[in-house]
């Protein structure tokens, strides 16, 4: 599974949440050409800002989540030990 870090792309909502767009729009974009479909620069860039800009937006402590938060709340504890299982 160590491989797939440079096999499988970031998360485009988590890399937006970061505030890096230019990353963010380089998956999408290829993304859209493996999906043969063809997107306005223009319009994407404004759309990926605008993502951008309703994520930031949704955390107004600006507090970023980290790891440890899978154990202070109930339900994500409960759903990540099933997943540790799992896997």
């Amino acid at each position: 599974t160590l491989f797939y870090i440079w096999i499988i792309p970031e998360s485009v909502r988590w890399l937006l949440s970061r505030g890096k767009l230019n990353r963010a729009e380089k998956i999408v974009k290829r993304i859209a050409s493996c999906n043969g479909i063809q997107l306005d620069p223009i319009c994407l860039r404004v759309e990926l800002e605008d993502c951008s800009r309703n994520l930031l937006l949704q955390n107004p402590t600006g507090k970023r989540p980290d790891i440890r938060d899978i154990f202070r709340h109930r339900e994500i504890r409960k759903h990540a030990f099933a997943l540790f299982f799992i896997w």
